[in-house]
């Protein structure tokens, strides 16, 4: 297997190529996008498992949600855009994480019909930061 970078710093191999840094863990891909999300469940047992570095939820049922990569490792950000109709719950990945210190397995929520964007960074196995922000319109 060759590897090179081409002048714009492009690292390629085998026809596969990737700029910047990216990396993977079992389940979970830094850089990696998922779009057209339809949001499940309304507790954390069955909400929609994300597997990407930057999800768009398109489709949010009321009291719905989505869980953060399980996968993901310390220090991954996650960036998960609700573009539904109804406000988006979004849970740690399992019941013993924590978002911004609130309780165990507890939701943050993106507003309905803002284009809410939230960012989670995993600072810990069980613990996670969480900025939210008006997303741009669509």
């Amino acid at each position: 297997m060759s590897l090179y970078k081409d002048t714009d710093g492009v690292i390629a191999s085998n026809g596969l190529a990737a700029s910047g840094s990216l990396s993977a863990a079992p389940g979970f891909v830094s850089h990696s996008t998922a779009t057209g999300l339809t949001a499940a469940g309304t507790t954390i047992a069955d909400a929609l498992a994300l597997t990407a570095a930057f999800n768009q939820v398109g489709t949010v049922a009321s009291g719905t949600g989505v869980k953060l990569p399980a996968a993901a490792p310390v220090g991954a950000e996650v960036i998960v855009q609700n573009l539904g109709a109804n406000n988006l719950e979004v849970y740690p990945p399992d019941t013993s994480g924590v978002i911004n210190g609130a309780s165990a397995g507890g939701a943050i929520t993106l507003a309905a019909a803002t284009d809410d964007v939230g960012r989670f960074v995993r600072t810990a196995t069980n613990n996670w930061i969480a900025t939210v922000a008006a997303g741009p319109a669509t």
